[in-house]
């Protein structure tokens, strides 16, 4: 029986195709590639029977070396079943293997052949092979065209379809090439997410790309990371986008909550939590850990845009990086990275728009920006304050329960001079801010809420009034 030889002479990009179009047919190839541009098959085949007879043939292009292997096993028909079928297989071989010229003039070749890819794959959505049977065509196609797209960028979200059916190809030829197959499956996949966001354009209403400018969206693009930007209602709260932007009931998602605070001592802070999450400005400070007294006030419009340069209603933690002096500190609730949730939503710098993504990417995209956030759990409501009198207290705490008592053996009637019945803890003459709070509030006027600058008007604080 015949001994034949296959070897392949020339450049590495195509050659894949060739050589797993022989291991279809239980053969192997010998690839050398060189600097050659010009691909070439040698076929020699020897008789051992008789000494120093054999046979060379060979094929010099895309075309040739990849028909000469497709026939290896007649019975298969990779070049067709009939002389229709023929003509069909080295059509689409003639046109895919224009693509695999070198030089950038080429690359309009391949635009226009992916584009002519794309209208056949989505007429024939029902059958995924190229002539309605598995043939060479469906080996080389995907192979030659992938390599094509990954080389010039040529990924859009027009031909999304196109890049479906080519993984669809690739993943069906990996068992014969696992290692190769699987590294053009990584740079097509890769390939596609980086154009796609690279080319992001979100419409408004008025069919305007108004996101060109967008900081944001442009670092976000940047740093090659996977996102979904959307318009929607403009929305001043987050009340407002709960009510008006529904997220997907299928996945775990939630729009944030975004509070801008100052404090005199400790700076500015912009916390960003999920709209699920409670907190109380004491607790943020024990949560943070902050020394001392702790003011924590909502800044006003003035100071988000002249830090962060956003306007109110607008706020989002994206925005951290128009923070340029670096004083803002970026504090993030736990349950948004810590796998509670598939997707994030948050404005990007506008109120009418919001940007999906994903928590990872969430921490990918401070990473690379340089942002390093604190991250607490809001769950916590104990602020590490001990109700328990300690061994330092204890005497402390005795003495005011015997003074107390004091108190409370006195009089009912009894009365001093300048004194009141509600147990200041500040002298007029001493402390007047301080001496003043306490008055206002044990004389039950008013009461403080939770956020510093709110406070509540009771019924004796009308009373006044009146």
């Amino acid at each position: 029986m015949p001994i034949v030889t296959y070897t392949y002479s020339g450049p590495s990009y195509g050659s894949l195709a060739l050589d797993i179009l022989a291991k279809l047919q239980d053969t192997d190839v010998v690839l050398n590639t060189t600097n050659d541009e010009t691909p070439t098959l040698k076929v020699v085949t020897n008789n051992p029977i008789v000494v120093g007879t054999s046979t060379t043939s060979t094929s010099d292009s895309w075309v040739g070396c990849a028909k000469t292997l497709s026939s290896l096993i007649p019975s298969l028909a990779l070049w067709g079943h009939t002389d229709d079928d023929n003509t069909l297989v080295e059509k689409w071989m003639v046109s895919a293997a224009k693509i695999l010229v070198e030089g950038d003039s080429n690359k309009m070749t391949v635009v226009d052949f992916v584009s002519q890819l794309e209208a056949h794959v989505s007429e024939n959505s029902g059958n995924s092979y190229l002539t309605g049977k598995f043939s060479a065509a469906d080996v080389c196609v995907p192979i030659w065209t992938a390599l094509a797209i990954v080389k010039y960028g040529l990924v859009s979200e027009e031909q999304r379809i196109v890049c479906e059916w080519i993984a669809n190809a690739l993943s069906v030829l990996k068992s014969f090439d696992e290692q190769n197959i699987s590294k053009i499956l990584t740079e097509l996949e890769v390939g596609i997410v980086s154009k796609l966001v690279e080319e992001l354009k979100v419409v408004g209403k008025d069919g305007s790309n108004d996101f060109a400018d967008n900081p944001t969206i442009d670092k976000l693009t940047e740093f090659g990371l996977e996102f979904e930007v959307y318009s929607h209602e403009t929305c001043m709260t987050a009340e407002e986008l709960v009510e008006k932007v529904p997220l997907s009931s299928e996945k775990k998602e939630t729009h944030t909550k975004n509070l801008f605070f100052k404090d005199k001592k400790h700076g500015l802070f912009l916390v960003t939590q999920a709209i699920s999450s409670t907190f109380n400005t004491k607790q943020l400070g024990a949560l943070l850990k902050l020394e001392g007294k702790v003011n924590m006030r909502l800044a006003d419009g003035a100071a988000l845009e002249k830090y962060l340069k956003v306007k109110p209603g607008c706020v989002g933690p994206l925005c951290i990086i128009n923070d340029d002096s670096k004083e803002v500190t970026l504090v993030i609730d736990k349950s948004l990275t810590d796998g509670s949730y598939d997707y994030i939503h948050s404005h990007p710098l506008r109120n009418d728009a919001s940007v999906k993504i994903k928590p990872t990417v969430l921490e990918d995209f401070f990473k690379n920006a340089g942002i390093e956030p604190a991250v607490v759990d809001f769950s916590i409501k104990d602020t590490g304050v001990s109700s328990q009198p300690t061994e330092n207290n204890k005497s402390s705490s005795k003495g005011k329960q015997q003074k107390q008592q004091k108190k409370q053996q006195q009089p009912s009637n009894q009365k001093t001079k300048g004194k009141t019945l509600l147990a200041l803890q500040h002298k007029k003459s001493e402390n007047f801010p301080m001496w003043y709070s306490n008055v206002i509030v044990l004389s039950e006027m008013i009461s403080y809420y939770d956020i510093s600058g709110c406070y509540i008007l009771r019924p004796w604080s009308y009373k006044v009034r009146s």
